[in-house]
């Protein structure tokens, strides 16, 4: 057996070691350059946890640990049924973890394969993305958190069928700071479900969040994120100044059939989709109700229909920033997890155990 299952890793854990003085390590859940996942028993609440371990580089860099304790502790704020639960925040002298909830699951991006020709109709996503409005809301209008990396992997459907939004603020916490104390890239980040904004590098706010869930249902509904060909260079270039074809017709360019997308998720998902972040749904409740066909005002449809012409952008904004981008989202941006074997691309390293496989983005 690999080692994946069973025996040390390279941190040199192994099953039924005791850590922190207080998880019992039972098995690798997935491991990749942002770290180990490792499911452990938590003797203290006597409940399986998921023990995420951070990397090395960011363990050994006292401003990195200080940054992402702080991002835990606001993350701890965080509870709702519909996000995966963060616990604690423990480390000692060689290592540092994220203890948070264990769901056993699968994402939506697995099960986004095994849909008829590999696509969700819209139907079947609406009570989950009815939820997900619902996670999002509370974090957006209450807790004041915008999560920062939302895309099919990050969402799981739990056992009892309800939605989980995983990685709320930390993968993409992890991949920065990794990035800053290592000067260096990694496999890959996020950049297709990323904002004209983020990718800018300016400040993550709510109207982020809905760019990436505009991406998300457009992977879900056609099978591919709205820009996902080219270099990173040109993808990023494509997300900054190119509108994307609506849902349809890049599900005919694709091959991939699925039933007829209503026009109301058509312009919505584009609305989501707007360069100018003022042309987007200001929030997730106001995603929902253009899903069911409440339109907005006249002025604010015709800016953001399919047809519009993508708002212009400074140029200056951008000059000498490409390579900058290209390094910073091209880290790891975290891990999510999935429950059974899956025909992923070769950009996904799968781990398996007995019953459940976690899955690495790279």
């Amino acid at each position: 057996m690999s080692d994946l299952d069973f025996g040390s890793t390279v941190r040199g854990f192994f099953a039924g070691q005791k850590i922190f003085q207080r998880y019992e390590l039972k098995r690798i859940l997935g491991r990749g350059g942002m770290g180990v996942v490792w499911l452990a028993h938590d003797g203290k609440l006597d409940t399986e946890v998921a023990l995420k371990f951070l990397p090395e580089v960011v363990v050994l860099d006292p401003k990195a640990m200080d940054e992402l304790k702080r991002e835990a502790k606001r993350n701890l704020q965080i509870t709702h049924p519909n996000i995966v639960r963060i616990y604690d925040f423990v480390d000692d002298p060689s290592s540092a973890a994220i203890a948070m909830e264990f769901v056993d699951g699968q994402t939506l991006s697995k099960l986004g394969l095994e849909q008829p020709g590999g696509v969700f109709s819209p139907e079947k996503l609406l009570p989950w993305i009815e939820q997900l409005a619902q996670a999002l809301g509370y974090a957006h209008e209450k807790a004041k958190i915008v999560h920062r990396d939302l895309k099919p992997a990050n969402l799981m459907i739990a056992g009892d069928g309800d939605l989980k939004v995983t990685d709320f603020g930390i993968a993409r916490s992890i991949a920065d700071s990794v990035t800053r104390v290592s000067a260096s890239a990694g496999s890959s980040g996020s950049p297709p479900y990323m904002s004209p904004q983020q990718l800018d590098g300016l400040t993550p706010k709510v109207p982020d969040d809905i760019y990436a869930v505009g991406a998300t249902l457009y992977e879900l509904i056609t099978g591919k994120p709205p820009f996902h060909s080219g270099g990173m260079a040109a993808m990023i270039n494509q997300i900054q100044n190119v509108v994307p074809p609506p849902m349809a017709e890049r599900r005919t360019e694709l091959g991939n059939d699925g039933p007829p997308i209503p026009p109301a998720w058509e312009e919505t998902v584009a609305a989501c989709l707007a360069k100018d972040p003022a042309n987007r749904p200001q929030s997730m409740r106001e995603v929902v109700d253009r899903l069911h066909g409440e339109a907005p005002s006249p002025a604010i449809a015709a800016a953001t229909s399919p047809s519009a012409k993508p708002a212009e952008y400074p140029t200056t904004t951008r000059t000498g920033l490409y390579a900058a981008i290209a390094a910073a989202v091209l880290v790891l941006s975290g891990l999510g997890y999935l429950s059974t074997p899956i025909a992923r691309s070769s950009a996904i390293s799968c781990v398996r155990s007995s019953s459940l496989i976690w899955a690495i983005d790279f």
